[in-house]
This record gives structure tokens, C-alpha cells and sequence, in this order.
């Protein structure tokens, strides 16, 4: 009987967690919201809109065994903004888009990036912070200029915050112009973005 009741607390709690998560639109948190781990997934245009990567043949798509990120081909890094902190990045893969049905990106290769924060576990975290995805790529950009994906959140407490802004090169970029973002109530970094060059149009 003690078991029945405690499974069916922690499952109106969760119910509880999943009613919180309504819109993108920063408000004051209103319940828990757990996520974990940054997963960004990027797209690289160029100024006239096509696909870098696939223009550069950056990927052989007949063999996803080789698709893991290369750093001669693009270094990554996150970090978080309180005190500059560089986090664990376990994951630089390149994919490709068949479908574009199951995703706000066009057909192409994009990169996706797997990171954490090891404090929000060990921790918590309460308040504003920020974590930024810097991108440097010669091979991709034509030059050692570094591209960024800033995500801003509000900290609840151990694995629990909410996303409410993000800046792409310094400029916002609407939530919901994120199919995963908007799917997940902006409740994690769980997104795709998209890398758009300015001046020289890339190939």
C-alpha cells in the first residue's frame, strides 16, 4: 500500500511537471522543468542561403561511420558565461537531412553538439546564467572569425531551469523559429539553429 502511494505521488508530480511547460515567452517559473544535456544541432548558410557544408562536400553521406567532426574541419567550443568556464563537450557529429518533414531544416549535413554542465547536477543552479557555442572553421567561414549560439536561462535548483533567449552572432533569434525548441516548451537546450555568414557569400 505504502508503494502504491509514493508511485502515485511521483507520477501526479509528473504530470504536475509536464502541465508547467506552456509557452516560449520568458515568465516566471512556475515548475520544475528538467533537462539534460545541451544537445544543438546547427546549420552553416552562407549569404546567399546555400548549405556550406554540403558545398564544400564536408561529409561522404554513403558513410555515416566517418561523420564524427573533425577538428581540422571545426573547433568547438562551450562554455558557461558566470565565469567563462569551458564544459564537456561529448559529442561533435555531422549528419544529413533527408526528410525534411522532421525538422525546420532544409535537406543538407548539419552539425550537432552534445555538451554539460556538471554543476547544475552536482550543484544546482539558481538565477541567470548563460552558456555560449562558439564555432571556428577556416575550412567552413574562409577565416579564423568565431561564430556563436547563446543561450540564456533561468537556473531552479539541481537539472532544473528554463530557456527564454537566445542570440545567434549577437542577435536574437525568435524560439520558436526552432522546431525542437518549440516542441520541448523551451524547456531545455534542445535545438536547432541556423548559422547565417555576412558579407563575402560563401560557395
Amino acid at each position: 500500500m505504502n508503494i502504491f502511494n509514493k508511485t502515485t505521488q511521483v507520477v501526479t508530480m509528473l504530470c504536475l511537471c509536464l502541465a508547467t511547460c506552456s509557452s516560449c515567452s520568458y515568465e516566471a517559473p512556475i515548475g520544475p522543468h528538467v533537462i539534460v544535456p545541451f544537445d544543438v544541432t546547427v546549420r552553416f548558410e552562407s549569404a546567399i542561403g546555400t548549405n556550406i557544408a554540403d558545398s564544400l562536400s564536408v561529409i561522404d553521406i554513403t558513410k555515416p561511420e566517418t561523420w564524427n567532426a573533425k577538428k581540422e574541419d571545426i573547433q568547438v567550443r562551450v562554455y558557461r558565461g558566470s565565469d567563462h568556464k569551458s564544459l564537456e563537450v561529448f559529442g561533435e557529429r555531422w549528419g544529413y537531412i533527408k526528410d525534411p518533414s522532421t525538422t525546420s531544416f532544409p535537406p543538407g549535413t548539419y552539425l550537432t553538439v552534445l555538451a554539460t554542465d556538471m554543476q547544475i547536477f552536482e550543484g544546482g543552479l539558481w538565477g541567470e546564467q548563460t552558456y555560449t557555442f562558439e564555432f571556428k572553421s577556416k575550412k567552413l567561414f574562409g577565416n579564423d572569425d568565431v561564430h556563436t549560439v547563446k543561450w540564456f536561462i533561468h537556473g531552479m535548483g539541481r537539472v532544473v531551469y528554463k530557456v527564454y533567449k537566445c542570440e545567434i552572432d549577437g542577435e536574437d533569434m525568435p524560439l520558436s523559429k526552432s522546431k525542437l525548441l518549440t516542441e520541448a516548451k523551451c524547456n531545455q537546450i534542445y535545438a536547432e539553429v541556423t548559422i547565417k555568414l555576412k558579407g563575402t557569400p560563401q560557395p
